[in-house]
């Protein structure tokens, strides 16, 4: 929200052993409209590590105007840090396709101390391209700081993130066999929801959940690593990969 962002445009992703269960109230305080509990959720941080590429991030302070006079210094700077990275991920055994670049630099107004970070065209730096840098700037300062000024913007830090691509598996659909959704339920019970009071909630084993079923709250969702706490007045969703989606 500091950052000039509206929590009812996101989706929360909620995962760990304990993220399941608060998450739909959260949701719902922050009137956040959708919620995804992903499949094996209490391993999700350990399976996405194992998933995700390899990242570096390469950073320079070398502060310059972001005006045409610096367009060739910002451009060289940039060709250096991406030689750097190049050669330190050819070393580890990537190379061609398998190496890309994301450009960002933190840049500020003239006179002020803190920045705001700005992607960078992943082109070559021009003159023609000078004035979308600027947009950018004054647009991502606006939208954290709620106004813009006429003070000349300079450019603080290169910022360049390297990645190399790994073969990931890929990832299991659930499957679906036509049960309904009375399959996975396990039963009642009188469940403590704080301010809305004790209410009877259904209980389903995810186990047994089957792409496609639906439900509605109040429901507990119960599974060896983890417990799903659903309010009333929300709708639950099994998605084709096994995701819990719990809207408002």
């Amino acid at each position: 929200i500091n950052r000039g962002y509206d929590p009812r445009d996101f989706t929360m992703i909620a995962f760990g052993g304990g993220g399941a269960m608060h998450a739909a109230a959260l949701a719902a305080e922050l009137n956040i409209p959708r919620v995804i509990i992903p499949a094996n959720a209490s391993v999700f941080s350990a399976w996405g590590m194992l998933m995700s590429d390899l990242r570096r991030d390469y950073l320079r302070t070398r502060p310059v105007p972001l005006n045409e006079g610096s367009v060739e210094e910002i451009e060289r700077m940039l060709n250096e840090m991406e030689q750097h990275a190049l050669a330190a991920f050819k070393a580890d055994g990537f190379v061609g396709n398998d190496i890309q670049f994301e450009r960002y630099a933190n840049m500020r107004y003239e006179g002020q101390e803190h920045t705001v970070s700005v992607r960078l065209p992943d082109e070559k730096i021009t003159v023609d391209v000078l004035g979308a840098i600027q947009t950018r700037f004054h647009d991502s300062y606006e939208r954290e700081y709620t106004y813009r000024l006429p003070n000349e913007v300079h450019l603080i830090n290169y910022h360049l993130v390297a990645f190399g691509k790994i073969e990931q598996p890929p990832i299991a659909r659930l499957a679906s066999t036509g049960q309904p959704v009375s399959n996975a339920h396990k039963g009642t019970r009188l469940v403590d929801y704080d301010t809305l009071g004790r209410l009877t909630a259904d209980i389903y084993d995810r186990e047994r959940l089957e792409s496609g079923m639906e439900f509605a709250g109040p429901a507990v969702i119960e599974e060896a690593g983890s417990t799903t706490v659903v309010l009333p007045d929300q709708d639950v969703r099994v998605d084709e990969l096994g995701n819990l989606v719990i809207t408002l």
